[in-house]
């Protein structure tokens, strides 16, 4: 098209010029000549010569113009490869044009954008997490910073057909292990448990370790989202980030039940030592130190256990920004009907990004909160129960023991059960929520106290429900031992075929390796101290890896023994009288301690040995691997079908 009209100009100039020159000639008076065949020159006109003057001058500009068209003309073809590439592959030079006529825009947008967070969704068999899926792509704002990726267990095809039909709005993969879960024989009930937690670990190393994202959203595939649950997890991501005493932002309040949250309250965010789930943002620091010791069932309240949350808080709001709509699963409704099925979602959108979130921060955050909480009048549950409160608000109820907080929460209608000694939505043992129209605290006395009495309940508590567990393993033993005679007869006869079948396989792979030897010659020897070497290189591989181990395993001991000895030091400190219970505690925490210490000392020197020895038996079998090159080639066959035969044997 260029071309075309590039010729057109040039024809055009040719013609004008042309044209002009005719016009001189007869302007000049010149005629083609007389009968004699002579030319006749005219008289010169000083008229004639002022218009020949100017007609020049005319074509003078027109050529300079000329010349000016045909540089532009060279440009334009000169762009002629990127305007053929724009016709090939019109969507990314489009965003390249974009890009340079827009560029300060987009500048600006990505320096505020911040960093690429993505959506795990957590699917099983559940066709409704359409419901799911659609609200987040309802309410996404970008594809590039929140790109959703579906991780699918179970193998349900009309799931896997629902999540496909979104194409390339998602990512979607497939947990490959659809086997059943070995569990014990007391927890066969909660199989789904351990596929879930199982689900989660493959889920969540594709996400940090394939992907190679810095930081996730957790969106189990029963969760509908609020239309500004991005722009919450968007602001809350510096804070969590910038904040070690904060280990996750959670959407959820679970005690956000219609009536009990404030409704004019949309941007009030809490710091909660409860870790609510349903909808959460982690680091991928945090998986790193979970990953090692991820539990095989149950990780949600693996997760509340003070070993892994080391004191560290999450992020949640007043009003929740997911909302749950999944009745039946492996908790089959045990929460749904009572309270999960009544949780308010907010509906409106709050600018997170553009709010202060520094009063998030632990200092800040604890002084206002203390202030908050031991300023409010205290008042009896009765008054509250019978609407007697008079003023604003806040108001307080105190509790000194778990059973005063069981009693308290369950007479509100506010959730009352205790994980690790930590009230749902408590903080600091604080529990807040709206009721009859004004903010009211759960709360401990000043100071929190009697904390360790409450810790010494729970302790008590397991120890109880720890004994009734081992009469019902006693029992289920006896009941096994009665079938183990017939069991043990049979596994005498299958052991006698099993040492028939393997003389046979011994004689066998004896023939072959003495064919293979008479065949290959020496070569068999002087290669043999090479794969020996191989051999112990592997063992003390092997023994170094359970050194690490167990060096591991030691320093976990002695860390957990320390911490009861903290426990029971700040227990037997806390009562004015000596607690004989807490005595005992801290001489068995202390003699642990011990134990440990000395195990750790033990488990690190044999680490260390047995670190140099593989060191030594590697260097050792890359010496013979360059001393016995030829020989080690020659004999490789030999060799290849011993580990075979071995293999087989083994």
């Amino acid at each position: 098209m260029f071309r075309k009209k590039g010729y057109l100009i040039i024809c055009s100039a040719l013609l004008f010029i042309a044209w002009n020159a005719v016009l001189i000639f007869i302007l000049l008076g010149w005629s083609p000549g007389n009968d004699a065949g002579e030319s006749v020159l005219p008289k010169k006109d000083p008229q004639n010569d002022e218009i020949v003057e100017k007609l020049l001058d005319v074509i003078s500009a027109f050529e300079k113009e000329l010349e000016a068209q045909n540089k532009i003309l060279h440009q334009i073809q000169s762009y002629k490869s990127f305007w053929e590439e724009l016709k090939k592959n019109g969507t990314t030079l489009r965003r390249k044009l974009d890009a340079v006529s827009n560029f300060t825009n987009i500048r600006s947008k990505l320096q505020s954008s911040g960093v690429v967070i993505p959506i795990l969704v957590i699917a099983c068999n559940r066709v409704t997490v359409k419901r799911c899926l659609d609200k987040l792509l309802e309410y996404r704002p970008s594809p590039e910073l929140f790109p959703i990726i579906v991780s699918q267990d179970c193998g349900h095809s009309q799931t896997a057909d629902v999540i496909a039909s979104y194409g390339s709005q998602l990512t979607h993969i497939k947990q490959p292990d659809l086997s059943e879960v070995s569990v014990p024989a007391g927890h066969r009930k909660f199989q789904g448990y351990y596929k879930i937690s199982r689900h989660y670990r493959w889920a969540l190393n594709q996400v940090f370790n394939s992907f190679s994202y810095s930081a996730v959203i957790i969106v189990e595939d029963d969760l509908e989202v609020a239309p500004d649950f991005f722009e919450y997890f968007k602001a809350l991501h510096p804070v969590l980030k910038s904040d070690p005493t904060l280990w996750c932002v959670s959407a959820w309040n679970d005690n956000g039940r219609d009536g009990y949250v404030d409704p004019a309250k949309t941007n009030l965010l809490y710091r909660t030592d409860f870790f609510p789930g349903l909808g959460w943002m982690l680091l991928k620091e945090l998986w790193v130190e979970l990953e090692p010791k991820w539990p095989a069932s149950f990780w949600d309240d693996w997760m509340r256990h003070p070993n892994q949350r080391k004191d560290r808080s999450c992020i949640r709001p007043e009003i929740s920004r997911t909302l749950t709509f999944g009745r039946k699963g492996v908790s089959l409704g045990q929460f749904y009907d009572k309270y999960l099925r009544f949780i308010k979602l907010n509906t409106e959108f709050v600018p997170f990004t553009r709010k202060d979130m520094s009063y998030l921060e632990k200092r800040n955050y604890d002084q206002a909160f203390e202030k908050e909480v031991y300023s409010a009048p205290l008042v009896a549950v009765e008054v509250l129960k019978n609407e007697r409160l008079y003023g604003p608000g806040p108001f307080r109820l105190q509790y000194s023991s778990a059973r005063d907080f069981k009693t308290l929460a369950r007479g509100l209608g506010v959730m009352d059960d205790l994980k690790s000694g930590v009230p749902r939505a408590g903080y600091r043992g604080v529990v807040s929520f709206f009721l009859q129209g004004k903010r009211v605290y759960i709360a401990p006395p000043v100071g929190w106290t009697k904390l360790f009495s409450m810790l010494k309940e729970c302790l008590q508590g397991y120890f109880f429900l720890g004994y009734l567990n081992l009469l019902r393993l006693v029992q289920e033993e006896l009941e096994h031992l009665n079938e183990a005679s017939e069991e043990i007869n049979q596994l005498e006869l299958q052991l006698e075929e099993e040492r028939s079948s393997y003389r046979k396989i011994f004689t066998d792979s004896a023939r072959k390796l003495n064919a293979l030897s008479s065949q290959l010659g020496s070569c068999i020897e002087k290669a043999r101290p090479y794969y020996e070497a191989r051999r112990l290189a592997k063992e003390a591989q092997q023994e170094t890896q359970k050194a690490a181990l167990r060096y591991e395993r030691a320093v976990s001991m002695h860390t957990a023994a320390r911490e009861m000895v903290y426990v029971a030091e700040q227990g037997l400190g806390a009562d004015k009288t000596l607690d004989q219970t807490w005595q005992e505690m801290l001489n068995h925490a202390t003699a642990k301690v011990n134990e440990a210490e000395d195990e750790r000392l033990r488990s690190e020197r044999e680490h260390m040995r047995v670190t140099q020895l593989c060191q030594a038996a590697e260097a050792h079998v890359q010496t013979l691997q360059k001393s016995l090159k030829r020989t080690i080639i020659k004999s490789k066959p030999y060799f290849e079908l011993k580990v075979q035969l071995n293999s087989i044997l083994e």
